[in-house]
């Protein structure tokens, strides 16, 4: 996505909610310490043409936490990454729901930029 980019980063705290997020060419969810995991990471739309929509650093991210009801795209079509490879190197959304993230989540490679800007309108009340 050019000249955009976007994101989250959680790092200290707990209970943070991060739900109904329009995230376009950024990582959603950077989890980046380990003991915080009481987060909520849900109905947010995530668009990235690397598909890396969460990060994980060191054994941040371990339960816990809910992840659910996203939706995820990447029009490059590079898959689901979710560069948290001590959870299993899961490199789909399926292998990353089997280990219980993401329940009701979808991803698909196919959206334009004019399905991005209604998202944007609807998302900000305008449409």
């Amino acid at each position: 996505m050019d000249g955009i980019s976007g994101g989250f980063k959680l790092r200290d705290g707990v209970n943070r909610t991060q739900v109904d997020n329009l995230v376009v060419g950024g990582i959603v969810t950077a989890f980046q310490v380990s003991g915080f995991d009481t987060d909520v990471v849900q109905n947010n739309i995530n668009i990235d043409d690397e598909g890396q929509f969460y990060k994980c650093a060191g054994q941040a991210f371990q339960g816990g936490s809910t992840t659910a009801n996203n939706q995820f795209y990447s029009p490059t079509d590079a898959g689901f990454n979710p560069a948290c490879d001590e959870r299993g190197n899961c490199t789909t959304l399926e292998c990353w729901q089997q280990l219980g993230y993401d329940t009701g989540s979808t991803y698909s490679n196919t959206i334009t930029k004019e399905q991005i800007l209604n998202l944007a309108r609807t998302r900000l009340g305008m449409a």
